[in-house]
């Protein structure tokens, strides 16, 4: 029989209780090793996790909650939507940077935007 999520996270906390010098030698031995799966596994979920971070600012879709549909025109629009420079999807914080743009009062989807746009509200001249 399976267990429930309770019961394992039961389990593991008294796992980790009774062997915490056998799992902190493991952990001392193979840091090179954990530290390229903690990468591998980011790499993987990175898209779930950039999806899960809209969800938690407020960004909702008016087709449904289709953030699948919103995730790949972040990934494909090339040119900001109000001053058309091209977008750069480093993951800093830069005038490039594409920004999902929504109503912070609904929490709407508007447009894919760049953060200067987005930070100073120029695609108002754009769109309204």
């Amino acid at each position: 029989m399976p267990y429930t999520k309770e019961e394992r996270k039961e389990y593991n906390k008294q796992y980790r209780q009774k062997n915490k010098k056998k799992i902190k030698e493991y952990v001392k031995l193979n840091k090179e090793k954990i530290a390229l799966n903690h990468k591998k596994y980011n790499l993987k979920n990175k898209d779930k996790r950039r999806k899960r971070e809209w969800r938690y600012h407020g960004l909702i879709d008016s087709d449904n909650d289709n953030y699948n549909r919103i995730h790949d025109l972040w990934l494909n629009q090339k040119y900001c939507n109000a001053c058309d420079i091209e977008l750069t999807r480093t993951g800093k914080t830069i005038n490039t940077q594409a920004c999902m743009d929504h109503d912070h009062e609904t929490g709407l989807f508007r447009h894919i935007i760049c953060q200067k746009c987005n930070s100073q509200d120029n695609w108002k001249k754009h769109f309204c």
